[in-house]
């Protein structure tokens, strides 16, 4: 197995120079972990502020200007807001550009940027070429993450795939070459742990129960802006009979989700809170 040593700028700090790229062979037993890391650069956190000078930014990352991806961006975003509700921040101009991170600090470079927060003007550094059969999940991935830019917590990453595959299924598409992504990724992938958790979730409690589900954000300790979802307060929203479906979905997958969040600790920033041991919700 091979994998790119990439050594890129961070999206948030002054450019250090352009990508490097070099292959380099990888044990099996080290896959799993390499493979958590490729997620990580396909599906990075949630949006962040930058100080990236605009001459650096055309030179590290090249704008897409494939006129089609742009019209999937806007209709990713309208299924969104209808799904989900309307972004927290109004969102006026959304630019398009190859880009992102593998590697030890993939986290750390915001996939989805809020760029000018004043004029509501986000960009999204996407990995995938636009004739790649991944391109069309990770851009809905990240369309979802535009509904709310505080967000940096592995239930939002889950459940925007859950959007994302919503999405990429409704136009016809391949979703097999993500679940073949996820299956690679091992127990250790936080991306396949959210996924699975949020799937399950969905499944139990429908559209309608996840709808509302970024209003449940609180600050995550510690991290200044950034916010996490509040499960609890969630799960009591719920009716009870939707309330103890969705306990048993979470709880049937939040060991996975434990191992995978605590294999990444410290890389990307995003949180993993479980529900708290409320029998009145069993």
């Amino acid at each position: 197995m091979f994998v790119g040593d990439r050594t890129e700028h961070p999206g948030a700090r002054p450019a250090h120079g352009a990508a490097r790229t070099r292959l380099t062979p990888v044990s099996r037993s080290l896959a799993p972990r390499f493979a958590s890391l490729l997620f990580l650069a396909l599906f990075a956190p949630s949006c962040a502020p930058t100080r990236l000078s605009e001459a650096a930014r055309e030179r590290l990352y090249p704008p897409i200007a494939d006129v089609g991806a742009h019209a999937l961006l806007r209709e990713a975003l309208a299924r969104a807001t209808a799904s989900y509700g309307d972004p927290r921040l109004p969102v006026r101009r959304v630019d398009l550009r190859r880009g992102g991170r593998s590697g030890a600090a993939a986290g750390s470079f915001p996939l989805c940027e809020l760029t000018d927060p004043a004029a509501g003007h986000f960009t999204l550094y996407l990995g995938e070429p636009p004739e790649s059969p991944l391109f069309v999940g990770q851009l809905a991935h990240e369309a979802f993450h535009l509904l709310d830019t505080r967000f940096y917590d592995w239930y939002v990453e889950g459940l925007a795939t859950v959007f994302a595959e919503t999405f990429v299924r409704g136009k016809g598409l391949d979703w097999a070459v993500w679940e073949r992504r996820f299956a690679a990724g091992g127990a250790k992938d936080p991306y396949a742990a959210g996924f699975a958790m949020m799937r399950a979730v969905v499944d139990a409690v429908g559209a309608e129960g996840v709808r509302g589900f970024l209003d449940f954000g609180v600050p995550a300790s510690g991290s200044g802006e950034r916010r996490r979802i509040d499960p609890d307060a969630w799960l009591h929203s719920l009716p009870e009979g939707a309330r103890r479906a969705a306990l048993r979905a979470l709880r049937a997958h939040g060991k996975t989700m434990a191992r995978a969040a605590a294999a990444v600790a410290g890389e990307g920033g995003n949180t993993w809170v479980p529900p708290s041991r409320d029998e009145s919700a069993e």
